[in-house]
This record gives structure tokens, C-alpha cells and sequence, in this order.
């Protein structure tokens, strides 16, 4: 049996828990890529992206083409899918779009790598390798006498 309001024991994904995909990954939170066209919904493997994209990506308001090839149709889909985060299967889904929230959390977290970039002050130059010295205390002689 599972809980009549899943949304009360995982509510749903906020950019400001998890803008870059490292962070998705991190929370668990299931993805989803539907097409508005098609209505074509693929599910999404978020550690794929991390390895194509790198965990820093953001893909918080981006709409790339949708890949599926229906039947009916001599082309590909010419429509853009919206991405869509689930914190459980049964969570209200949140569609992955740029609005006010997302442009301050961005703000937000530049602002912070600023702040932490000043913090650390400029970057340390490499420490040189040691030097090593060779002392001899009286000159070698061929002959022992």
C-alpha cells in the first residue's frame, strides 16, 4: 500500500535543491523528457548526462528536439521537449523551466563561486622542486699516499 498524498512524504523537486544534474543524482529524483508535439514521455538516465555533460550542467529551461520517429510520420518530430523531475514515481512531476525561481537560484550560486574565488585570494604558484646539494668535504685523490 503505498500513501494517498505522496507529494506530503517527498514534495517535489525545487531548483533550488537540485539545479546541476550532480545534484539530481544526489536527491534521487527521477527524470523525464515528454514532447509537446508527440507527446512522446521518455525516461531520462540522469548518470548518462552526468557522463555527457559533466555533474555542473544545468538543464533548467532548455528545450532540445524531441528524437522520436512516430509511425504516421516520413520525418522525425519536429517538437521540443520539457524535462520533468519526480521525487518518487508517484510524486507531482515539476516541469524543469526557467522562471523567476531558477533566475535567482542561478544568481544565487554564482554569486557564492564569486565569493569563494575572493576567499581563496589568487591562485598559489607551484612550489619549486627541492634542490639538492652535494657537499665534499676534502678532494678525492687517485693515489692513496
Amino acid at each position: 500500500m503505498g500513501r494517498r498524498h505522496p507529494d506530503q512524504a517527498h514534495p517535489p523537486p525545487q531548483p533550488w535543491q537540485g539545479l546541476t544534474l550532480g545534484q539530481i543524482k544526489a536527491r534521487g529524483w527521477s527524470m523525464r523528457a515528454v514532447c509537446g508535439r508527440c507527446d512522446t514521455r521518455l525516461e531520462v538516465d540522469v548518470a548518462v548526462l552526468i557522463r555527457l555533460m559533466g555533474s555542473d550542467a544545468d538543464l533548467w529551461g532548455r528545450h532540445p528536439r524531441c528524437r522520436a520517429y512516430p509511425w504516421d510520420l516520413p520525418d522525425r518530430c519536429k517538437g521540443r521537449v520539457t524535462f520533468e523531475l519526480r521525487a518518487t514515481n508517484l510524486g507531482t512531476p515539476t516541469r524543469m523551466i526557467v522562471d523567476g525561481t531558477v533566475t535567482l537560484v542561478r544568481e544565487m550560486m554564482a554569486e557564492l563561486a564569486r565569493q569563494r574565488a575572493e576567499a581563496e585570494g589568487p591562485p598559489r604558484p607551484p612550489k619549486s622542486p627541492p634542490t639538492l646539494t652535494v657537499i665534499h668535504s676534502r678532494p678525492l685523490d687517485d693515489d692513496p699516499d
